[in-house]
């Protein structure tokens, strides 16, 4: 896992009905974003906490992101089984990836738009590196958090354990799913029986065309030379 540009910066495309001509937005804008801002463009209203914020006029008031050009994005990372988390931040033209088991990185995106030199090799930027640290304070308690997972991940090991353990249990814990999986109208996972099926299905079709040949003659299971149509052999 990394948080690279190439992985980070992905283009994001709306399109609504009442646009007249497209246009680029300057401003940085976050998946949390998409929530409040579809909401304020259906005019219903959000009754529950989000982080997010809508940027509706930008599409609809040829307005900027609300975030602004240099407007600070969170991005975290919890791997199950993971050793510990990793988290990122972006304001202005720095970004700041926290790592717990490995060493941070610091960019800047501006004069090191492909992330080649990290900023923390240099001790110079120490100060820089707690104003960044600050910015994920301000989103959650990282210590308090990880603490969190650790019991999270210990109690689904003991479950995954108890599984493989038992070929009763898991075989209920996969109808389980299956019937949560139907209920949220999600068929296609079925515990992997599905993806079973396809492998024997691909492999029959391998199989059939390898019979065939390359002119669907036969020639090439039975080790003959394919002949050609429309001359003798």
């Amino acid at each position: 896992m990394n948080f690279y540009q190439e992985v980070e910066r992905i283009p994001l495309i709306v399109r609504t009905p009442a646009a007249k001509a497209s246009r680029a937005v300057e401003g940085r804008v976050s998946l949390i974003d998409v929530l409040p801002t579809l909401a304020e463009l259906a005019g219903a209203e959000v009754n529950f906490p989000i982080d997010g914020m809508s940027f509706a006029s930008a599409l609809t008031d040829n307005a900027d992101a609300p975030r602004g050009k240099g407007g600070a994005i969170f991005s975290e990372y919890h791997g199950y089984r993971s050793p510990t988390s990793a988290y990122m931040t972006i304001k202005g033209r720095h970004k700041y990836c926290q790592y717990l088991a490995e060493p941070c990185e610091l960019y800047d995106l501006e004069n090191d738009p492909r992330e080649r030199s990290n900023l923390l090799e240099k001790r110079s930027h120490q100060r820089l590196q707690r104003r960044m640290q600050a910015e994920i304070g301000k989103i959650l308690d990282v210590a308090a958090f990880e603490e969190t997972i650790r019991e999270y991940n210990v109690r689904r090991q003991a479950v995954v354990e108890g599984l493989s353990r038992s070929c009763a249990i898991e075989r209920e814990a996969k109808d389980r799913i299956r019937r949560f999986r139907r209920d949220l109208n999600e068929p296609w996972w079925d515990g992997g029986e599905y993806m079973a099926r396809e492998k024997v299905k691909q492999a029959a079709m391998l199989k059939e065309r390898l019979a065939k040949g390359p002119d669907g003659s036969g020639a090439a299971l039975r080790g003959e030379a394919p002949v050609k149509k429309g001359k003798r052999p």
